[in-house]
């Protein structure tokens, strides 16, 4: 199925209400959010719990990141803040475990729904959709964990598509390990003042990246 088919198809359909659900909380509460997390009350709190506490702290920001699947949390700002407080080794770590809970739970999430995405496109897209995850030819997965809202998208499709658990796991494990030790470095040797400006610009950066790369694999 190439994307001109795609677009033609009831799977068009099932992406766009995967991508709505994703993106209706970060239009009611994102800004909200990204604004509480770039404050200066944050800074100094969480500086603070670090410094009595760096346990707190650690679970702290796995909390938030692990449940980012499910609430607009700004995962790259999150990141970038567990090398800012935790260090750039503990703040990886950190990082990398709350992105992959995140990533499972929304694989989990898709599977528990793909009875119900069966029904809506029908047994035959959905075959399309397997076939076309089958395929892998340029894993998805993994060059879209950059992406807001496209990295929680994939997760979700690959779980509604019934992709093979070792497949996604290792394309999410990839991608988590390489955003995970961006921003961890970013907060950890760049510091409070620019970190998180240098922040929006790596996501900036690596997003347009990885889009540009599934652009041509599209074409192609």
């Amino acid at each position: 199925m190439n994307f001109n088919k795609l677009k033609k198809s009831k799977l068009f359909i099932l992406i766009a209400i995967v991508l709505f659900l994703i993106i209706v909380p970060f239009l009611i509460w994102g800004n909200d959010i990204t604004d509480w997390f770039m404050s200066q009350y944050w800074f100094e709190k969480n500086s603070k719990l670090a410094s009595a506490d760096r346990g707190i702290a650690a679970i702290v920001m796995f909390g938030l990141l692990a449940s980012d699947i499910v609430l607009p949390i700004p995962s790259s700002l999150v990141s970038t803040c567990c090398g800012l407080f935790l260090g750039f080794f503990d703040g990886f770590i950190i990082s990398f475990l709350g992105m992959t809970v995140s990533a499972v739970l929304g694989y989990l999430i898709g599977r528990f729904f793909s009875g119900y995405a069966k029904r809506l496109v029908g047994e035959r897209e959905m075959l399309s959709l397997g076939r076309f995850q089958k395929q892998n030819r340029f894993w998805w997965i993994l060059m879209l964990r950059p992406v807001p809202v496209l990295a929680e998208a994939s997760v979700l499709l690959g779980g509604i598509g019934r992709m093979s658990f070792k497949q996604v796991a290792l394309e999410f494990t990839i991608g988590n390990i390489a955003v995970s030790a961006v921003y961890a470095a970013i907060g950890a040797f760049i510091g409070k003042s620019e970190s998180i400006l240098y922040a929006f610009a790596a996501t900036l950066i690596i997003s347009a990246l990885s889009m540009l790369i599934a652009r041509k694999e599209l074409n192609r």
